[in-house]
């Protein structure tokens, strides 16, 4: 294996072809499924409220990993830090100003 520079393989992002495969097949099937029970998702619609959980399980592995905003909008982190007096059992607020 070289070191530091690909030699070969595939172009990063390209997909597997069992994966490719794999997703033309399960639209066909899906497309007859739907153009069987009348079309606009029926039969999807109709398994979804069957199974509710299963439903959920895959609409879950649709949402975003990872939460990015961008350039103009960036997404803010704060963290805030408080430290407390564990040993003091009297309630008395101990915050100087």
């Amino acid at each position: 294996m070289a070191r530091g520079k690909k030699t070969g393989g595939r172009v990063a992002g390209t997909p597997n072809k069992t994966t490719a495969s794999m997703k033309a097949a399960i639209q066909s099937v899906y497309d007859k499924l739907q153009e069987a029970s009348g079309g606009d998702h029926g039969h999807f619609l109709a398994w979804a409220q069957g199974e509710p959980t299963e439903f959920y399980k895959l609409a879950s592995k649709l949402l975003p990993i990872q939460v990015a905003g961008d350039e103009e909008n960036p997404i803010r982190h704060v963290m805030r830090v408080e430290l407390v007096d564990l040993k003091s059992g009297d309630g008395a607020d101990r915050t100087t100003a």
